[in-house]
């Protein structure tokens, strides 16, 4: 099985790799794909879902999006700190109360290319940074290593609130669900790793998230998004 250290280095090397493809496409092929992610901005800094209405979820694609473009316009950036600002008073002044997994990893994924933006591509959360392989021991430990690395950008005002929230998903089983007391499913389990992998930490349970990761597993090679419903069984009972 792939350590903690390894998976982390392999997500940075896939981050550059990224990175790097972008500034090999023609320059002209990069500046209208800018430009229609631009054009594509609502007038609160947040890009539109299937609603019509911006969502934290495609605003996050585009940022990310607009972060390995290298898009660094004043007004583009000030716009986009703004949605993602007031996403976050949204959050607080509700608790953050109904938010999934979906949109807690969306959202910080947005604040962490924003804060990395101005730095051109390959300035993602995960390049130049050593990988984090010590396992911590509880969650108060995670918090409290978050406190301390805090900067007071956009993506460290989230740190210990999506820590926090993300640790409620774990489900009986060792995976994530989208939302305390579901079900948990290989999807939300992906979402919940890679967020820790953005706050810089490795909280307990990565080995249950593992062992959840692997009964996903089909006869054919590939993954369902649940294991089979005995082996979760199995592992639900092992859990009580």
């Amino acid at each position: 099985m792939m350590s903690n250290a390894a998976a982390g280095r392999a997500m940075m090397l896939l981050e550059e790799a990224v990175s790097r493809g972008a500034r090999l496409l023609p320059g002209s092929f990069r500046r209208r794909c800018a430009g229609f992610i631009e054009s594509m901005m609502r007038p609160d800094g947040g890009f539109a879902g299937r609603a019509g209405v911006s969502d934290i979820y495609y605003s996050s694609f585009a940022f990310r999006s607009a972060r390995l473009l290298g898009i660094k316009g004043e007004a583009f950036s000030n716009k986009a700190s703004g949605y993602i600002r007031s996403a976050i008073r949204l959050g607080e002044a509700a608790g953050w109360k109904d938010w999934s997994t979906v949109e807690l990893y969306s959202l910080l994924a947005a604040a962490a290319a924003l804060d990395t933006a101005a730095e051109g591509p390959g300035s993602g959360q995960g390049a130049g940074r050593k990988t984090r392989d010590k396992k911590l021991g509880a969650a108060e430990s995670c918090r409290g290593r978050s406190a301390r690395r805090a900067r007071g950008s956009l993506y460290d005002r989230l740190r210990e609130t999506i820590l926090d929230k993300l640790l409620e998903m774990r489900a009986a089983g060792g995976g994530f669900a989208d939302r305390p007391g579901s079900s948990p499913s290989l999807y939300h389990t992906f979402l919940a790793v890679n967020a820790f992998r953005l706050l810089g930490v490795v909280p307990p349970y990565m080995d249950e998230a593992a062992d959840f990761v692997l009964r996903c597993a089909r006869p054919d090679g590939g993954f369902s998004d649940a294991p089979p419903a005995g082996c979760e069984a199995d592992a639900s009972a092992a859990d009580g």
